[in-house]
């Protein structure tokens, strides 16, 4: 999204996907959530706590499967299925 607002503000657009940084991980998401929070950030509810920088993704929980990793990961290959959040103060699942 790129203001807040209703409904009419959620577009659906393609993306270039994020590289991944030496301690995290690229995850094709098969599913999200939607929470609270996030129609209270879409409608601005919360903007006096949690400003957003425009264009936003919403969503912080995530399942899917690894399909890249930065060079310090351990413990995931490539293939992996996954569940879990963004990291704190960061979107976009």
């Amino acid at each position: 999204m790129e203001k807040y607002g209703g409904l009419e503000v959620l577009q659906y657009k393609d993306r270039e996907p994020p590289r991944p940084q030496n301690h995290e991980i690229l995850i094709r998401v098969l599913a999200s959530s939607v929470n609270p929070i996030d129609w209270k950030l879409r409608k601005g509810l919360v903007k006096w706590f949690v400003r957003l920088s425009f264009p936003v993704v919403l969503g912080f929980d995530f399942s899917g499967i690894v399909v890249e990793m930065g060079d310090q990961v351990d413990g995931f290959l490539p293939g992996d299925e996954v569940y879990g959040f963004s990291k704190r103060g960061e979107m976009g699942a």
